[in-house]
């Protein structure tokens, strides 16, 4: 409310932040410059840091990250030698909602990979969520016979911008892991007698 260079200011900012204080602000995102973000109303309490927000985040991330369904191809009749499509059961490439936290607007930004064991001491690892025949982005050949615990490991990353600063890296990944039991058989070779001709 007080005149700067002879002009009178706008009182709605002033209005807008009863019992806290105006101060003008300035923001430094890792790698760039400063920039004015204008005046900012810090309330009694002080200002909500990037940590409060963060916390409130993760829980945010945890909730928004689809459920890792692991299946396999063909679900019955496998053998040796023959590979197995896999499929996490999850969307691949990242995926960004936004979400309201302590009363501003926060956009996650979450990325998974995916880790697979076998069970016969081989493992993959991969940004490749994998899929149904015919899409072989995962698939795996058993070279014995038997019954082998498959594991699935899905890590999700995420970051996230609150009101248009950021973004900031959320503290924690989240990891689901999902496992499934798969019988592997082997097939055997018959010789049968030759037809005669005719």
């Amino acid at each position: 409310g007080t005149p700067f260079d002879g002009e009178p200011t706008c009182l709605s900012v002033v209005r807008g932040c009863p019992g806290g204080r105006l101060l003008r602000s300035w923001f430094q995102g890792e790698g760039q410059a400063w920039r004015e973000l204008g005046l900012v109303c810090i309330p009694p309490g002080g200002p909500l840091t990037v940590a409060e927000v963060g916390r409130e985040a993760h829980a945010a991330f945890e909730r928004g990250v689809p459920p890792l369904e692991p299946g396999f191809q063909p679900t019955q009749g496998i053998l040796t030698q023959i590979p197995v499509v896999f499929d996490s059961g999850q969307p691949g490439g990242g995926r960004t909602w936004l979400v309201e936290l302590l009363g501003r607007e926060v956009a996650l930004s979450a990325i998974p990979a995916w880790s697979w064991q076998f069970g016969d001491g081989t493992r993959h690892d991969t940004s490749d969520p994998g899929g149904r025949y015919p899409r072989a982005g995962v698939a795996h050949a058993y070279r014995l016979a038997g019954s082998y615990r498959v594991a699935c490991t899905a890590t999700w990353s995420a970051t996230f911008v609150v009101d248009g600063l950021g973004p900031f890296a959320v503290a924690e990944p989240v990891a689901q892991t999902q496992a499934r039991r798969i019988e592997v058989g082997e097939g055997r070779a018959l010789l049968a007698p030759a037809r005669p001709p005719g």
